[in-house]
């Protein structure tokens, strides 16, 4: 099921920021010794799945990301002729590159990203200083079952030294599209945009300018905590004389990384050769370290069985699935208080009383989620990937709002995949639509039956509070 998003005003309002970016002046100059920003590599926002491929869903409501990305070249990046005839060559570097993110209603993610570059070695082996700040907005265009397509604009402002080989000394702009997915345990992400940039002839056929920039990743997901693969990103130029991906003209860079979470914070390292002969392009290995809360899975992680849902609400936990012999609390049943007997004086028998008129009929109960005796499927992988089909089903009616339905929802996911992670969602779906019984019920199951976090039990301490009166 695709959802479309319908166009909001903040859309139009990153469009024209991006449309300032992409209609600045670009100047060409041939210069030997033009200056610009060396950045080897271009970072995703903070929170994303890969290194360098973005992603294009947003993951989490008013939720804050946080990432420090370090990386060493060593080999040649590029070698220059200085303005006295000399040879300037920088033979390695050590860039950083510091980035948060604030996600809003899983749809909208601002970021911002600050390249630092403390060491360039070569001809000048100096301290490089901080680079360009990029700026960036994304949209989460559409979410199906296995894809999300998103767009994202960029701009870097001309904070770095265009001498110390750090920044452009101009303003930037790109546009990106982005499609980013995730099937059984197989992770993908690409994207391919427009880069405006003003154009700088450097040595023999090498050039920067106007260009298309593109990125792809793959992963494995083991144990949704550590994920491996390979990613490949670049950009060529066009125009000026360009040759389409022209080893001089097309930065290239692979990478092959892995990233392991532990708790809120994400570890990762890899390394990867440079694939072209553009300036910037050389052999480098990556470390780096996220922010990134728990208790929000990435879009298509929220898969029954495996992991938990996508917002502090509609939270994922790694417990096991509960045994067949668990079994849920029973609600304490207060007794009646029973009355004092009174005393009668004998007399002759009563008569036989009368026929107790009919009562009315009782009130019907407030409507609760159902807990259907779905028909599970015979084979185990249609089975999780209907549960996983319809958990995905109940995290969009509970953002829309429509709670009974997706109680009801995770009540079906949950006869057919009894995990934790839909316990939960399903307690907490009955408690904002008013069904607090069942809520109570399924909260008090959920501290039977599941492992989660302190975090985790905090909140379902919370629900319970809300529920059980």
């Amino acid at each position: 099921m695709v959802i479309p998003l319908r166009p909001r005003r903040w859309l139009r309002v990153g469009a024209g920021v991006v449309t300032i970016a992409l209609t600045a002046p670009l100047a060409h100059a041939a210069d030997a010794t033009a200056r610009f920003a060396l950045e080897p590599l271009q970072t995703s926002p903070a929170g994303d799945r890969f290194f360098l491929a973005p992603d294009a869903g947003v993951s989490g409501d008013r939720t804050f990301y946080a990432k420090l990305f370090g990386a060493y070249a060593y080999k040649p990046l590029l070698e220059r002729i200085t303005e006295d005839g000399g040879r300037d060559v920088v033979s390695s570097e050590l860039y950083l590159d510091v980035g948060a993110s604030y996600a809003i209603l899983r749809r909208l993610l601002f970021s911002a990203d600050l390249p630092v570059v403390p060491y360039e070695g070569g001809g000048r082996s100096q301290s490089a200083g901080v680079g360009d700040l990029r700026l960036g907005a994304r949209v989460a265009l559409l979410h199906a079952a296995h894809a999300d397509l998103g767009i994202e604009a960029r701009v870097w402002l001309p904070t770095g030294s265009p001498d110390a080989l750090t920044g452009d000394g101009a303003l930037r702009g790109s546009m990106h599209a982005a499609t980013s997915g995730r099937v059984s345990l197989f992770a993908y992400n690409a994207s391919v945009g427009y880069l405006a940039r003003k154009r700088r002839d450097l040595l023999g056929e090498s050039q920067i300018g106007p260009s298309l920039p593109f990125a792809a990743a793959f992963g494995v997901v083991l144990l949704e905590r550590l994920q491996i693969g390979p990613e490949v990103s670049g950009w060529t130029v066009i125009g000026g004389g360009a040759t389409l991906f022209a080893g001089r003209t097309t930065p290239v860079l692979g990478l092959l990384g892995a990233r392991y979470r532990v708790a809120d914070w994400v570890i990762g390292a890899g390394a990867g050769p440079g694939l072209s002969r553009a300036p910037g392009v050389a052999p480098h290995v990556v470390l780096s370290i996220a922010w990134e809360p728990s208790s929000v899975a990435k879009p298509h992680d929220a898969e029954a069985g495996e992991a938990g849902a996508a917002d502090a609400t509609v939270a994922p936990t790694t417990a096991p699935p509960p045994s067949a012999s668990a079994k849920a609390p029973e609600p304490v049943q207060i007794p009646e208080p029973v009355p004092a007997p009174i005393s009668v004086a004998p007399s002759a028998p009563p008569e036989a009383p009368p026929a107790p008129a009919p009562s009315a009929p009782a009130p019907p109960p407030p409507p609760s989620a159902p807990e259907p005796i779905a028909e599970r499927p015979l084979d185990p992988e249609a089975a999780r990937l209907t549960a996983r089909q319809l958990f995905e089903e109940g995290v969009h009616a509970y953002d829309a709002g429509s709670y009974v339905e997706a109680a009801a929802i995770f009540a079906k996911a949950y006869a057919i995949k009894a995990h934790p992670a839909v316990l939960r969602n399903l307690a907490q779906a009955e408690l904002m639509s008013g069904q607090l019984e069942a809520a109570c019920k399924h909260f008090k199951r959920w501290r039977v039956e599941a492992r989660g976090t302190a975090k985790d039990v905090r909140q379902v301490a919370q629900g319970m509070k809300d529920a059980c009166r």
